[in-house]
């Protein structure tokens, strides 16, 4: 019996250990924002475009490239719906306002 009840509890132990613990979002979130306009500056952290979002301004490091087209084609400002992180290293780790987008659409 004593043999059971530790086979039991070794085997509970392995498939929790087993779970997939990996459904995080990676830090991403989902918001509602407004596009307001390029940056026009051209350095090296510089470029991208400004956001709205809850009342911080931020700027988008990684527009995706077929956003860009649908951009052009519109007056600013954008209303958006987007997921997106703060960037943490290279240019973002010196510039707090700087973002990556995963997903964007227009509201």
């Amino acid at each position: 019996m004593k043999f059971f009840t530790l086979s039991f509890i070794f085997f509970l132990v392995f498939l929790v250990s087993c779970a997939n613990t990996n459904d995080s979002n990676d830090g991403y979130s989902t918001s509602d924002g407004q596009i307001i306009g390029a940056d026009p500056r051209m350095c090296a952290c510089c470029g991208g475009w400004y956001v709205d979002i809850s009342k911080d301004t931020l700027r988008i490091w990684n527009m995706p490239e077929d956003f860009n087209k649908v951009l052009s084609t519109k007056e600013m400002p954008v209303n958006v719906r987007l997921n997106w992180k703060r960037m943490t290293d290279g240019c973002g780790a010196t510039m707090k306002n700087i973002i990556l987008v995963n997903s964007i659409n227009l509201r």
